[in-house]
């Protein structure tokens, strides 16, 4: 949460000025984990603002709150079968053809997609 939470505002001053909060782009956050417990492995788990209605029943435009949507990736042996696991474990192996494909995927991903693929420096330094 820390993580989407400074890169929502540090769009101030890029995507919007002063008090124009209309102009804050919504941020999507994806972590892929690896190395986990059994109890931990093979899941995915999405994590984003809800509203709640403590008092009364007015509703806000959830265009005023959905600016994160965070999305943990828990990787594992045990893939359920499931597609999406079977690649993410294969692009994620740990040896020199796969840092490859990733720097191939963040490229295309950034530039046919629109998609920016931003880590951490740490975690960059890390992992690639």
């Amino acid at each position: 949460m820390y993580y989407a939470s400074r890169l929502t505002s540090s769009q101030k001053g890029v995507e919007f000025e002063g008090s124009k909060y209309e102009g804050i782009k919504k941020i999507y956050s994806i972590w892929v984990i690896t190395n986990l417990s059994k109890r931990e492995k093979s899941s995915i788990n999405n994590y984003r603002i809800l509203e709640e209605n403590v008092l009364g029943d007015y509703n806000v435009s959830s265009s005023n709150y959905d600016l994160i949507d965070i999305i943990t990736i828990r990787l594992g042996s045990d893939y359920n079968n499931t597609k999406i696991m079977k690649l993410l474990n294969l692009l994620l192996r740990d040896d020199k053809v796969n840092k490859r494909m990733i720097n191939i995927f963040k490229f295309f991903s950034s530039r046919f997609y629109a998609i920016a693929m931003s880590m951490p420096k740490v975690i960059e330094e890390e992992c690639m």
